[in-house]
């Protein structure tokens, strides 16, 4: 399954393989646990500290965009993300995929779903 995952990045597309091909399900806390690790990593490393002050000051001036989401950069606002954007799913061929916005989608929505 890859609901709320990029369908079009081949980072996130690479991922999916690797913990498929391990026997793993492709579920959502691996892909977002996999996003926030490496937001954390560019902190740290923009920071050049672990000081939780230049933590969230480098947090807060983040541009990350390495992540596997379907959405755009990185860019916290009063603590909320707002490079972070809604994306619609729907169960097609025994898989989730993207249906919109048509910039993250994989798939066309299907309407009315057949019987």
């Amino acid at each position: 399954m890859q609901s709320l995952v990029d369908p079009r990045n081949e980072k996130a597309q690479a991922l999916k393989k690797k913990v498929e091909g391990k026997g793993q399900f492709f579920t959502y806390e691996v892909y977002m646990n996999y996003s926030c690790v490496y937001l954390i990593a560019d902190a740290l490393q923009r920071a050049a500290s672990a000081d939780r002050a230049k933590l969230t000051a480098a947090l807060a001036s983040s541009t990350f965009s390495g992540h596997v989401m379907p959405y755009g950069p990185t860019k916290f606002v009063n603590g909320q993300n707002e490079g972070a954007a809604p994306v619609n799913t729907q169960v097609l061929d025994n898989d989730i995929k993207v249906i919109l916005p048509p910039s993250f989608a994989n798939a066309k929505p299907v309407f009315p779903m057949p019987a």
